[in-house]
């Protein structure tokens, strides 16, 4: 199936089928660009959606279209090939429609002209650390960017991401904090999470850590609230959700490069090493589990300076060989 202005509309609107979803999956698989191109796309959409045209009147309309030309079919069978013509020219000038009134909306004389927008990119290999005006602090992985107003002025804190950031938020009843990521946006007055982006958007995942969120799949307008050590991964495609219970403070490990551990035990500890590392890591039978540990381990690229840091603080020894790691008592042999 080719991908056309039919099923891009149709797809914005939230009325693709299987088959159809199926074969935009493809398209976005086969060339970066493709979803890059989506993203603009979608984005022009939502834009005019928040204006007093809104983009579901616009979309509306070209449905109303359609359903005429299709009435018109049915009727006069012979000029099918000029009504179908007619049809894909309607979707073609809708969509520049929406592109040109979005750039009319968000441009210097148009009525959603807002604040001046930032742009901030972690680059390299360090995260970076932005720090909004009002007092929300936004650590971004590397690769990642953030786009954000120099001052909030109007009842809600809107910014934009790409990739993934760590949030704490300020709270403000007034003024809800809005994490714009394309095809999901995350709600929060008050809150710690870490929100990633897949490279082709088709994949959004939020993680709670304190506070609670709102999640929004704005294309379907299906919203899910989270609770602290809940995950939740949202299909953009297919609309599907998927959340997990977890100590979601591993996943935001990242941001200020520490393992937190809270009552802890040998096995707690075991796995999140593996979560981290990609490793496997088998704990011997006579290592006492019902020992328990508090606190923060570095999180370091070596996992040897992280089990070196274990056993100087846990009565275990470990040996490692590849990605198999096995810890036993300190006093016992090695098992392996």
């Amino acid at each position: 199936m080719d991908i056309d202005d039919i099923i891009i509309t149709k797809f914005l609107n939230g009325e693709c089928n299987t088959e159809e979803l199926r074969a935009l999956q493809q398209w976005l698989d086969a060339d970066i660009a493709h979803a890059d191109a989506l993203f603009r796309l979608e984005s022009v959409h939502r834009r005019v959606g928040a204006a007093s045209i809104n983009g579901r009147e616009v979309s509306q309309r070209l449905r109303d279209l359609h359903q005429r030309i299709n009435a018109e079919e049915r009727t006069a069978r012979q000029r099918m090939s000029l009504h179908v013509m007619l049809q894909r020219a309607a979707v073609v000038v809708g969509v520049i429609i929406l592109g040109a009134v979005a750039y009319w909306l968000a441009g210097s004389d148009g009525p959603l002209r807002g604040p001046k927008m930032l742009v901030a990119t972690a680059t390299g290999q360090h995260t970076r650390v932005i720090r909004l005006t009002d007092g929300t602090s936004v650590w971004l992985k590397p690769g990642s960017t953030l786009r954000y107003p120099a001052a909030f002025k109007h009842d809600e804190r809107r910014v934009e991401l790409e990739g993934e950031g760590y949030f704490e938020v300020t709270k403000n009843r007034h003024q809800p904090f809005i994490v714009d990521g394309g095809p999901v946006d995350v709600k929060v007055l008050g809150t710690k999470f870490d929100f990633t982006i897949g490279n082709n958007r088709q994949l959004v995942s939020v993680s709670l850590i304190e506070g609670s969120v709102e999640v929004c799949d704005v294309r379907r307008d299906a919203k899910l609230l989270l609770k602290p050590n809940q995950r939740v991964t949202v299909n953009t495609l297919t609309g599907h959700q998927t959340v997990e219970n977890m100590d979601t403070r591993i996943i935001a490990a990242w941001h200020d490069h520490l393992i937190p551990f809270t009552n802890a035990n040998i096995t707690d500890i075991a796995h999140t090493i593996e979560e981290l590392y990609g490793v496997k890591v088998h704990v011997s039978t006579d290592v006492d589990k019902t020992w328990t540990y508090s606190g923060a381990v570095s999180l370091a690229n070596n996992i040897d300076s992280v089990l070196s840091l274990v056993c100087s603080t846990v009565p275990v020894s470990y040996h490692r060989k590849g990605n198999m790691v096995w810890i036993y008592k300190e006093s016992s042999p090695r098992n392996r």
